[in-house]
């Protein structure tokens, strides 16, 4: 009987020992999600689309270009109004905006229908 309690008692101070000797991950959480961010699309100010992405993944443009009446859409780009490559990982949450560039050929369009308009009154 008393053989039996000191290996009981051994084996309790190698267990002990082992599960001490196994903190040398640190703070790991093995059950954490990879992190999110959220990217938000956005033209003239105004929200236009979110996307959530997980962090040092790609994300795509929104499925349907903005459009602006007698402008033409530019691209995407970032507060520093740098345009945004869309095949770079993303690592944290930002707003990209809309860029505009003005279309001539509908400008001088309108301009022509309205001389048309004032020419037939």
């Amino acid at each position: 009987m008393k053989q039996i309690k000191i290996y009981l008692l051994i084996c309790i101070v190698m267990l002990g020992i082992f599960l001490v000797s196994c903190d040398e991950l640190g703070d790991v959480d093995i059950n954490s999600e990879p992190t999110e961010h959220s990217v938000t699309f956005t033209v003239d100010g105004k929200t236009y689309e979110s996307k959530i992405v997980k962090s040092g993944r790609i994300i795509s443009k929104p499925s349907k270009e903005p459009t602006k009446e007698n402008y033409k859409f530019a691209g995407w780009y970032t507060e520093d109004d740098v345009e945004f490559d869309f095949s770079s990982p993303i690592t944290k949450g930002f707003i990209l905006h809309a860029k505009f560039e003005l279309d001539m050929e509908a400008l001088n369009k309108g301009i022509d229908n309205l001389k048309y308009s004032i020419v037939k009154v």
